[in-house]
């Protein structure tokens, strides 16, 4: 003979809900809206919360690779300057006083986070113990990076294709160099490439073809003509005059075809302007 409990107490009618046992084994679980619930199904078994089990999630990849970067930069620029360097340094900060009653922070590096993550150049953020270095000598630096890789592969070729021809190891690994030039000096001097990467990369190896061209010529000169001077004296020599040229080059070069500049009035047709407000009723 079946039984069925109708009794809603106990342990079960204390969360508001009714058990019902059947004949063929199973069991009912019917919450008090009355819908039904077999619990031998799968819908119905307890599931355990995946972050209990999992913890919380770990990024990998280029979010894991960003987020250690940005950690590194904040901590960089969290460093103040040692105590033994803020008092001669105060007296070239503008708004501090040299004596000693002046405690206030100053960070080694601010703006640092402006360049990895933003847009602008080291030139027009970056700020060293409380003075900002001129453009001219943030280009210096960023030379100097490219100059020695265009050495290292002036000296590849060199060993390798031209040993016996100086001008053609000079004009190859400047040619070569351009592209790492391109990037160091967007990132410590001039800022983002205008309008895109590929237009400023064109613009500048045009601007430079006639740099290449005359050092080119000139190295040539001094290797094989009257002064006939060994192959990486040449190499000092025509690096030099090259770099100053260079610089002037790329200040005017840089942002040609971008937005114009803060300031600025936009250049318009005198002729379009003067139709058209003579047309306005």
């Amino acid at each position: 003979m079946s039984r069925e409990r109708t009794d809603t107490a106990g342990s079960s009618s204390s969360f508001g809900l009714r058990e019902r046992s059947h004949t063929n084994g199973s069991m009912d679980m019917i919450l008090e809206s009355g819908a039904p619930t077999n619990m031998n199904s799968p819908a119905a078994t307890p599931k355990r919360s995946s972050r209990v089990l999992s913890g919380s999630p770990v990024a990998t990849g280029p979010a894991a690779s960003s987020s250690y970067l940005k950690h590194w930069v904040d901590w960089v620029q969290r460093q103040p300057v040692p105590a033994f360097v803020l008092p001669p340094l105060k007296r070239f900060l503008v708004g501090f006083s040299a004596d000693h009653d002046d405690t206030r922070t100053v960070m080694c590096i601010r703006g640092l986070d402006r360049v990895v993550f933003g847009t602008a150049a080291a030139a027009d953020c970056v700020v060293l113990m409380g003075i900002q270095p001129p453009r001219y000598l943030w280009y210096m630096l960023s030379g100097a990076f490219c100059d020695v890789f265009q050495l290292l592969v002036d000296i590849t070729l060199h060993l390798t294709i031209f040993p016996n021809d100086a001008a053609l190891c000079w004009m190859s690994s400047f040619v070569l160099s351009i592209v790492a030039r391109h990037t160091s000096h967007r990132y410590l001097v001039f800022g983002d490439y205008v309008p895109s990467y590929w237009q400023s990369l064109g613009r500048m190896y045009a601007g430079y073809s006639i740099s290449i061209v005359l050092s080119t010529i000139f190295n040539y000169l001094i290797t094989t003509g009257v002064a006939k001077v060994s192959h990486y004296v040449a190499y000092i020599f025509t690096l030099l005059w090259t770099g100053l040229a260079n610089y002037f080059i790329l200040k005017r070069l840089w942002k040609m075809g971008g937005p114009t500049p803060p300031g600025v009035p936009p250049t318009t047709n005198a002729r379009t302007s003067s139709s058209s407000s003579s047309a306005a009723p």
